[in-house]
């Protein structure tokens, strides 16, 4: 099935389109290999999600792991230092992810969720920041702060914002099932963004490569120098503003594009309904 298909099936059923894949068993929810994202009748409010092989439910301020709650929860201090292009994974069920590449040793604040009050601590693990208890279940529901510019960022929220900020590692993957996602002044050989119904802004910096994916949410892609840029929504708009690229493609089944500005090389375009408008002098071809 193409990847139009399987985004215009997910808007039609109201759901993540980058957490969805045809398994075996039919259609299945999923983001990156512990990150499953399964949304049921009432999901809106409530994040429902597997991270790390435990059960999470967030439902407004309560967060269940396992069935059990974290009654508590309070902002911890730590730092990480990581070695050029060195894999660096973060993510959280429902709280917002905002992060500033900065050089050197990096400091930042986690939203940490216990059972009994000031238990836990977290660190920097293998590259991925994880939660540890002392005597009962603790979970990350939140980061925010400073992180190493030039890691292989990983990132990831169930339904909270993320939001990132002069990174220029190899590569940058992005996503959030229900929030928006944007980033700003990141430069990365390849950069993948993905939201179900989030908006997703890319603003400055370049790559060489860009795949922005959603189900249901608008993409926005303003001053960035790009080799290629995919960008497909299920039923959102897409804008292209100001931007310098080789090759665009663009796929929306309901939803609009709008070239404004900048010069684009090579366009395609499958727009189902959508309208294609090119607007503020910009140049396409040549």
């Amino acid at each position: 099935m193409k990847p139009l298909t399987l985004l215009a099936l997910a808007a039609a059923l109201c759901v993540p389109a980058c957490l969805m894949t045809v398994g075996d068993d039919g259609l299945e929810l999923h983001s990156w290999d512990d990150w499953d994202d399964v949304l049921g009748d009432g999901w809106e409010g409530q994040t429902n999600c597997e991270v790390g092989g435990h059960s999470v439910r967030v439902d407004g301020d309560v967060v269940r792991v396992d069935g059990v709650r974290l009654r508590h929860q309070r902002w911890v201090e730590t730092s990480h230092t990581a070695s050029p292009g060195a894999p660096f994974e973060v993510g959280a069920a429902s709280g917002p992810i905002e992060l500033h590449g900065v050089p050197g040793s990096a400091a930042f604040h986690v939203l940490l969720c216990s059972e009994f009050e000031d238990d836990g601590h977290v660190a920097v693990e293998d590259g991925r920041l994880v939660a540890h208890a002392g005597r009962g279940a603790v979970f990350i529901n939140g980061v925010r702060g400073n992180a190493p510019r030039d890691a292989a960022l990983r990132v990831g929220s169930g339904s909270g914002p993320v939001e990132l900020h002069d990174f220029c590692g190899p590569s940058l993957s992005v996503g959030s099932g229900t929030g928006s996602v944007s980033l700003f002044g990141c430069t990365a050989k390849g950069v993948v963004i993905e939201s179900g119904t989030g908006d997703m802004t890319l603003e400055g910096g370049s790559a060489d490569d860009a795949r922005l994916s959603s189900g249901t949410a608008d993409i926005a892609v303003r001053n960035v120098y790009l080799g290629s840029l995919l960008a497909s929504s299920g039923t959102g708009d897409l804008l292209v503003s100001g931007c310098e690229i080789g090759r665009l493609q663009a796929e929306s089944g309901t939803g609009d594009l709008r070239v404004s500005g900048g010069h684009v090389r090579e366009l395609h375009h499958a727009l189902g309904t959508g309208d294609l408008e090119i607007t503020g002098g910009a140049q396409v071809g040549g």
